[in-house]
């Protein structure tokens, strides 16, 4: 508070109140209250999160609490970090607004709790068994539709000579290794299923970022709409992806009313409107004064991009 406080206050003054506002108000206080964004959702998805998010050892979280809760009075570490894992994960769960990166201040702290679990276990020879084989379970099944997650995502046609060889590559690849780690695991080999378990998914995480995104980068609408972005003069109508922002280096200017765009639009009709299809859909003024000009589906969120051109009837 000693070191903070000052600079906030500075930045107060600084911005006539417009970052105190921005920052607290909005970005915290309203984020917390309600969905913002569309990015809402039940109580369980930000568990999701953080199971995906430390995946595959996410699959242990439940049974590296339970045994984070049983040792809090023997164990500070595990104390601190249980007290802290569940308290961050609760508090998001209940926020209005859920992302997944909300949740990142808990993932060291999990991450502790799980080695723990993993240790603990490996120690007492008592890694079989049938909450153990149900992580498995779930990690076989999800590590298996990595390939058809593929075979869907890169069904487009700027993709499709990727398509079917990447995905039957690491159906078989996928395949193999959770063999091995199946028949260790019977074995109760248990480093030898954990450490192989970790790199397989060390691999698919280097793959995934190195290979298979810069690849699914090229069909996003943000990519596909450069010619028109770098173009033209554009206006956002209600809302779109902040990405453009960041991948143009460039403000744009959002309007949320209808009789003030359509007057901005009559006084620049070479102006483009930029939006998203839910926003327009259901509006008959876009049908009749607007020609659609480029329509693009998000690749991992579910709304479609969309730019308009006005028609001067």
């Amino acid at each position: 508070m000693l070191l903070a406080t000052p600079w906030f206050i500075w930045i107060h003054y600084e911005t006539q109140g417009a970052y105190t506002e921005g920052f607290f108000i909005k970005h915290n206080i309203n984020r917390f209250s309600s969905e913002m964004e569309g990015h809402g959702g039940l109580f369980i998805i930000t568990w999701l999160f953080v199971v995906l998010g430390l995946f595959p050892f996410g699959t242990f979280i439940p049974q590296s609490l339970w045994q984070g809760w049983k040792f809090r009075k023997e164990n500070d570490l595990i104390a601190y970090c249980f007290v802290l894992s569940t308290v961050i994960i609760l508090f998001f769960s209940i926020s209005g607004t859920k992302l997944p990166n909300y949740t990142l201040p808990a993932m060291p702290f999990l991450a502790i709790l799980i080695a723990y679990f993993l240790n603990e276990m490996n120690y007492q020879q008592n890694m079989k068994s049938w909450y153990n084989s149900l992580s498995l379970v779930l990690i076989t099944l999800v590590s298996l539709a990595v390939s058809v997650a593929l075979y869907v995502l890169f069904n487009h046609s700027l993709l499709k000579d990727y398509q079917f060889n990447l995905s039957i590559i690491y159906f078989l690849i996928i395949l193999v290794a959770l063999a091995y780690i199946w028949l260790q695991y019977l074995k109760r080999n248990n480093l030898r299923w954990i450490f192989s378990l970790a790199i397989l998914w060390i691999m698919i995480g280097l793959s995934i970022f190195y290979v298979i995104y810069p690849k699914l980068t090229q069909i996003t609408p943000v990519v596909q709409a450069g010619s028109l972005i770098e173009n033209n003069n554009l206006i956002i109508y209600k809302t779109y992806d902040p990405a453009f922002n960041i991948n143009y280096q460039r403000n744009f200017h959002v309007m949320n009313d209808e009789t003030e765009l359509i007057q901005y639009i009559k006084l620049h009709p070479q102006a483009l409107v930029l939006t998203k299809n839910k926003v327009i859909r259901d509006n008959t003024i876009f049908e009749a004064r607007f020609k659609t000009i480029f329509i693009a589906p998000s690749v991992f969120e579910n709304y479609t991009t969309v730019f308009l051109e006005y028609q001067d009837n």
